[in-house]
Formats: structure tokens, C-alpha cells, sequence
């Protein structure tokens, strides 16, 4: 399944700061690190999974966020924190647990699904300064979690 039906809204994650997991490890069964648990917010329960991977200079954050009682999907929230020298372009690439049947939204990139492996690339400008960082969003079905991640990353 191919999606390129991106939602032009303003990101709304701009204030997202990761709260960092452990590295995933080879042989770790918490895939990317995270563990999960149930915890309260504003506006209900919330089911959270996290992880971190880091790839070059570039660290991803992972989590699940949304109502814990949608047990056949999930929303994922993705962090790309650019730790190196200016990007131009980049784009990533998420193994995950499951093959995705559906998305339900997307933001802040176009995301391609092939299979259990799901790729995001840039909506707009590209460019993520030295330090800087982007956002991303989907809500598919079923949930999955990421299992491992590559970021492709074009630096000035």
C-alpha cells in the first residue's frame, strides 16, 4: 500500500521533547528500547511505547500516542534530531513488528508502506539545521512497533 495523501496542517509537534529511552540493542525484545506502559494525560489514557535509534549524527525518537482502548491500530509520533553539521534532505527509513493494512492520517512527511517496512520523506522544505529537528505523525492499523531504523541524510 502506497499513501501520498499528506495533511497540510501546521505541525503541531513542534514543542515535542522526547523523553529518551535506552538504545535498542541486538537481542532486545522491547524493540527500540521502549517498554510499555499505560500513563494518564490530558484528554485520557494514553498507550505509550517508545524507543531511540541512532544512526550517524542523526537520532529518532519514537512513541505511541492516542487512546490506549484502540487495540487494532495506533498513532506513532517520530522525532529526527539532526546531532550533526546542517541536513539539505534526508529520509527514513522504520522495520517494523507488523505490516501496516491501513493509515488513517499522516503529517509532517509523506509516508510509503511496503510490507513491514515504512519509509518517510520530507513534505516541503528538507533542511533540518545543526541541532535542529523535525516531526512527524500517522495513525495506522494494526499497531506496530519499530524495530529497527536507517535515516538517509544529504548534509550541506
Amino acid at each position: 500500500m502506497k499513501s501520498h495523501r499528506p495533511l497540510l496542517l501546521a505541525l503541531t509537534l513542534g514543542c515535542y521533547t522526547p523523553t529518551p529511552a535506552q538504545e535498542s540493542g541486538a537481542g532486545d525484545d522491547t524493540a527500540g528500547g521502549g517498554s510499555d506502559a499505560v500513563e494518564g494525560g490530558s484528554g485520557g489514557v494514553t498507550a505509550s511505547a517508545r524507543g531511540t535509534f541512532t544512526v550517524d549524527d542523526v537520532t529518532v525518537f519514537w512513541r505511541w500516542y492516542g487512546e490506549a482502548e484502540w487495540r487494532e491500530g495506533t498513532c506513532m509520533e517520530i522525532l529526527l534530531r539532526n546531532d550533526g553539521a546542517d541536513v539539505r534532505t534526508w529520509q527514513l527509513t522504520l522495520d517494523l513488528d507488523a505490516e501496516i493494512e491501513r493509515f488513517s492520517f499522516e503529517d509532517g512527511a509523506f509516508f510509503d508502506v511496503d510490507g513491514t517496512r515504512l519509509v518517510a520523506q520530507p513534505v516541503g522544505n528538507a533542511r533540518v539545521d545543526a541541532d535542529g529537528s523535525v516531526s512527524m505523525r500517522y495513525c495506522a492499523e494494526p499497531r506496530a512497533r519499530v524495530t529497527a531504523v536507517d535515516a538517509l541524510v544529504v548534509r550541506e
